[in-house]
């Protein structure tokens, strides 16, 4: 089976029912801020503070694309049922296949992942991760619905963008219209609780300068937090 993103919203929900929290935090970083901002939007009264990590909070399709999108989705999840097991990989080899797929990683960061990415077996690693998360989701949402979704949320957003990263390319020309109505949305419906910065690097500053990211972080909670 494939999942979707109301999967992902359901882990969240186990996982803060198991541990009793009524009320907490969110921060995602591309398809996990889209996630957070779904769990946010359902579960309005749980979230008091979600950041959005090189990432708008939503993806949406356009109806004009919509048929195209769901073809590509059913044909990318054939290849995918159709392949082979995991393959073996030599230490040195996963680390080199990581960076050629995830070029916004360096290598002492890309070696951070391979920790809990991969799994020694006979031979070598094998790459740990489930690879149905990299599927297309399969039932996109419309810009009205994103901008009707995003009307129930009651939590301060915060939104970083990288300026070398996939997002930004919204602001470059890319979706410009899609991305701008996102904002002006976040910006007409939370006021003061949505702020908005652009930030030197790429897709994977979080974790190539996490320094740079956890200011702004810290920053931002502590003025949230000077006013209540």
């Amino acid at each position: 089976m494939r999942y979707q993103y109301l999967d992902y919203v359901s882990d969240i929900h186990r996982v803060i029912t198991s541990l009793g929290w009524r009320r907490f935090s969110i921060i995602g970083h591309s398809m996990g801020g889209v996630v957070g901002v779904k769990f946010a939007s359902v579960f309005p009264e749980t979230v008091q503070h979600l950041t959005l990590l090189d990432c708008y909070g939503f993806f949406p399709s356009s109806t004009d694309v919509l048929l195209s999108h769901m073809k590509k989705t059913v044909t990318q999840y054939s290849r995918f049922e159709g392949a082979n097991g995991a393959k073996v990989y030599t230490a040195e080899e996963a680390l080199q296949r990581l960076l050629n797929g995830n070029q916004s990683l360096n290598y002492d960061t890309a070696k951070v992942l391979l920790q809990r990415g991969t799994k020694p077996v006979p031979g070598g690693v094998v790459f740990s991760r489930d690879i149905r998360i990299t599927m297309i989701n399969s039932v996109p949402i419309t810009l009205e619905q994103a901008l009707y979704m995003m009307k129930s949320l009651q939590c301060d957003v915060y939104v970083i963008l990288a300026n070398e990263g996939p997002a930004a390319d919204s602001e470059r020309g890319v979706s410009t219209d899609v991305a701008q109505s996102i904002l002006t949305g976040f910006k007409e419906n939370l006021k003061e609780r949505f702020k908005y910065t652009v930030v030197d690097g790429n897709h994977f500053v979080h974790l190539n300068e996490p320094e740079k990211i956890a200011r702004i972080i810290v920053n931002q909670l502590y003025y949230i937090h000077s006013r209540l």
